[in-house]
């Protein structure tokens, strides 16, 4: 019970996600999971907000009008690729400066494939280690 407990844990928090695509002039509902891709424009000019050469900002739905989007930020990603992890400030974000808009979706999919590969992990440890039942020594009791 504790080994599937285990695996459960695991799964639950590295479950997988995917991004889909949705129009800019979309309402998304408040606390929704969003990427929002900048246009070059944006990333100039909200350098001085969210640091130089952001390309994406992801974060966390606080409020959309029809003339921007305000995020609770978790990560910026720039154009070099780095990442930069964020706790939730708030940033709004003008409409016209928004190349792209993504909303952040659960894959069972994908998690379903993790959990598959971590239980196989799991039960191959265990069988050699003799943690799944198995005994390492042929079955002897060892010495009496």
């Amino acid at each position: 019970m504790r080994r599937v407990l285990s695996v459960l844990l695991a799964v639950w928090t590295a479950a997988c996600y995917t991004y889909t695509p949705t129009q800019v002039s979309a309402q998304p509902a408040p606390r929704e999971q969003l990427r929002v891709e900048l246009t070059m424009t944006g990333t100039d000019s909200l350098a001085r907000v969210l640091g130089p050469g952001v390309k994406t900002v992801d974060g966390r739905l606080i409020q959309a009008t029809p003339e921007s989007i305000e995020l609770g930020v978790t990560q910026v990603t720039m154009y070099s690729g780095l990442e930069q992890y964020w706790k939730g400030e708030s940033v709004v974000i003008p409409k016209q400066y928004v190349q792209g808009l993504d909303t952040r979706t659960f894959s069972l999919g994908k998690t379903g494939l993790l959990a598959g590969v971590i239980l196989a992990m799991l039960l191959a440890l265990g069988a050699g280690t003799g943690f799944g039942g198995l005994q390492g020594n042929g079955g002897s009791k060892g010495p009496q």
